[in-house]
């Protein structure tokens, strides 16, 4: 009978650790990942890793918000967009933008590791669809659109908590994101597409996604 090898579980670590200490760590989950792994720690949480940097009152620790999103872009390599969507609310891909625009709003050195998050999510290697600057004016907008006016800003990044003008973006970032045709489409079709999503995020576009997505 072959020896049945034994996984050990991982989780994410405390957000109230020293900063260096919980960069350590993240960047040891990172160092060592596997798709099993990963998928381990796409099944936890629920309402994102960013509202503990708020309960913990660590929203400061700018170096382990990056180690975090690096993090992330090596799970997103190796899983599947709706596992990769489960941590954050609702498992909703306008969520989890808001909740990395939101980490820029509070440290901008961390628009690059962003920018870089985005470029893998939406398989855009030359940053096209979400440029390094479009991270930043999002990043911007955040804090003056929060409608949670009794709860510390971001609290979980939760995309009803912001107004409908921001959502207007991240829900269509959300249906990028999470479209697998789409995915398919920047490999295959990439001119094609970045032409389509320079009319879809004009404000108030009546394009449809799946629509165009029809026609490839």
């Amino acid at each position: 009978m072959a020896e049945q090898v034994e996984t050990r579980n991982v989780h994410w670590p405390d957000t109230s650790l020293p900063e260096n200490q919980l960069v350590l760590e993240l960047n040891a989950l990172r160092d060592g990942l596997t798709s099993e792994k990963a998928a381990q720690l796409c099944s936890q949480l629920g309402c994102g890793y960013l509202i503990q940097f708020v309960e913990s009152r660590t929203l400061h620790y700018a170096t382990a918000m990056a180690a975090y999103i690096q993090l992330l872009i090596s799970i997103a390599k190796i899983v599947d967009r709706r596992t990769f969507m489960e941590p954050f609310p609702k498992s909703c891909g306008g969520c989890a933008s808001i909740q990395f625009f939101c980490m820029v709003n509070l440290h901008r050195e961390l628009a690059n590791d962003v920018f870089d998050l985005f470029r893998v999510l939406l398989n855009d290697d030359e940053g096209e669809i979400v440029t390094k600057d479009e991270v930043l004016t999002m990043g911007t907008m955040m804090r003056r659109q929060y409608k949670r006016h009794y709860d510390p800003f971001p609290y979980m990044g939760n995309c009803l908590d912001f107004t409908e003008e921001l959502r207007m973006m991240t829900d269509k970032l959300r249906d990028l994101i999470t479209n697998e045709k789409f995915g398919l489409a920047m490999q295959k079709n990439r001119t094609q597409c970045i032409s389509f999503l320079k009319q879809y995020f004009t404000e108030r576009t009546t394009l449809n996604l799946n629509e165009f997505l029809e026609t490839l």
